[in-house]
């Protein structure tokens, strides 16, 4: 039975990927040795795939590389919710209350307004860091 030249240049990424079957391989090795047209087109593939295969290598971080990004990237999550934790205590903080016979008081507001102006400028820097930080890992993706 013979097969038709474009189902054999259908198969031929597949054979130069070496992911075709057994049987398939064998079809086209036995089409490659019958058309010398079509072995030159395979060996030009074949070249294009291994300069491909040195780019990527090439190109592809190192794993040494690649667990410290991840390292790094881990430790700016890690900041960034202490920073968010921290942020969110100093801003409420100073609005915390207690309720009694005599109405609701603010702790901090109206035993020591000097503390909440602290607290809050905390709170703004603390705002501002977590926010440098989710900047930061836009870069990454996350």
């Amino acid at each position: 039975m013979k097969v038709h030249g474009d189902v054999i240049r259908d198969l031929l990424p597949l054979y130069v990927a070496g992911e075709g079957s057994p049987a398939t391989r064998a079809l086209v090795e036995q089409e490659l040795a019958d058309d010398p047209e079509l072995a030159r087109l395979v060996r030009e593939m074949t070249a294009g795939e291994r300069s491909l295969a040195e780019v990527a290598r090439e190109v592809a971080p190192s794993a040494a590389n690649e667990r410290r990004a991840l390292l790094a990237t881990r430790r700016q999550l890690r900041r960034r919710s202490w920073l968010m934790g921290l942020a969110i205590a100093a801003t409420l903080l100073p609005l915390s209350v207690q309720g009694d016979s005599e109405g609701v008081h603010f702790f901090v507001l109206e035993g020591a307004p000097w503390a909440a102006s602290v607290l809050w400028s905390a709170a703004v820097a603390l705002w501002i860091a977590y926010w440098h930080v989710g900047r930061r890992l836009k870069v990454t993706g996350l």
